[in-house]
């Protein structure tokens, strides 16, 4: 199982608001620190807006600011609001199809693992993330350095 980049942004996002809880945050300045599309991070925003997660504010002081405490948040509960679904297999799907769905016992296992996934999440807050700042503050103040490409290297061609 493999979490969208919805999920891992909107982490990202609400551990540097979690940092400063105090602090509004604009679009802006979190695209920037994280390298993240102005565009795709106002999605990330909205839905954790409206998900009770961050509160946002517009016009002059306006800005994005955690809306819990950061010890209330589990990261299970997040990622149950940042991922679209979580079926594991086709026969997790409501018109998904298995021909061996009537005897199979692949699903039990699958929906196992993503209970056993969830009650870890389930343990952890936010908090819990960031519950050592100075070094993570540490990073998000640094400057950027060059962008690692998320690809494969070139490969060489061996032909003489």
């Amino acid at each position: 199982m493999r979490l969208t980049q919805f999920s891992d942004y909107s982490l990202r996002i609400l551990m540097t608001l979690a940092l400063d809880p105090g602090k509004r945050f604009t679009i802006g300045e979190l695209s920037k620190r994280h390298r993240i599309s102005r565009n795709h991070l106002t999605k990330v925003v909205h839905r954790l807006a409206n998900n009770g997660h961050v509160v946002t504010a517009r016009g002059q002081g306006g800005g994005i600011s955690i809306a819990k405490n950061a010890n209330s948040a589990t990261i299970g509960e997040i990622v149950r609001t940042t991922e679209p679904d979580f079926a594991l297999a086709e026969c997790f799907r409501r018109n998904g199809y298995c021909r061996f769905a009537p005897q199979c016992t692949l699903q039990s296992i699958l929906s196992d693992s993503l209970r056993a996934f969830f009650a870890v999440l389930d343990r952890h807050t936010l908090g819990d993330l960031v519950q050592d700042p100075l070094p993570l503050q540490g990073l998000l103040d640094a400057p950027l350095g060059p962008r690692k490409s998320a690809g494969r290297s070139p490969s060489r061609s061996t032909r003489a």
